[in-house]
């Protein structure tokens, strides 16, 4: 889950004070406004960013033959993704958006996450869902202990 908040957090912070930030900018001269564009661009694509090499990286630990597949997977919604937040951001606003896009990479990490957690089940030979009667006992020790 840190992951989650690491990635989406600057999005989430960024999102109330981007507006007045930049209307007070567009007053500069180019050169400071390029370099700052940048670095905003930058600091999002970092944490944006890393979402496919773990995700890749997860996968050839657990199982290499899915690599291929989440390497289309990220190129789909990666292009699916750029048009919906165009779309999204001309109708409701880059606030809105922001907002959204992070409240998606963070859903994507929590996917991450629990995929991560089945893989370490399946590793260790338990079965990689809990049948109902398990997962009850199995909540009623973490909550007694």
């Amino acid at each position: 889950m840190r992951y989650a908040i690491t990635m989406s957090g600057p999005l989430f912070g960024t999102a109330p004070v981007l507006g007045p930030m930049l209307r007070a900018w567009v007053a500069w001269s180019l050169a400071p406004r390029i370099l700052l564009s940048g670095a905003l661009v930058a600091a999002a694509g970092l944490f944006m960013g890393m979402m496919l090499p773990v995700g890749i990286r997860l996968l050839s630990e657990n199982d290499a033959e899915l690599v291929p597949w989440g390497w289309g997977i990220n190129g789909a919604t990666s292009v699916i993704g750029t048009v919906g937040a165009t779309v999204y951001a001309i109708h409701q606003g880059f606030n809105a958006t922001l907002i959204v896009g992070g409240a998606l990479y963070a859903l994507a990490a929590a996917s991450v996450l629990v995929l991560a957690r089945l893989a370490k089940r399946t590793a260790q030979g338990k079965p990689m869902l809990l049948e109902l009667g398990e997962a009850k006992a199995e909540i009623n020790r973490s909550s007694t202990s």
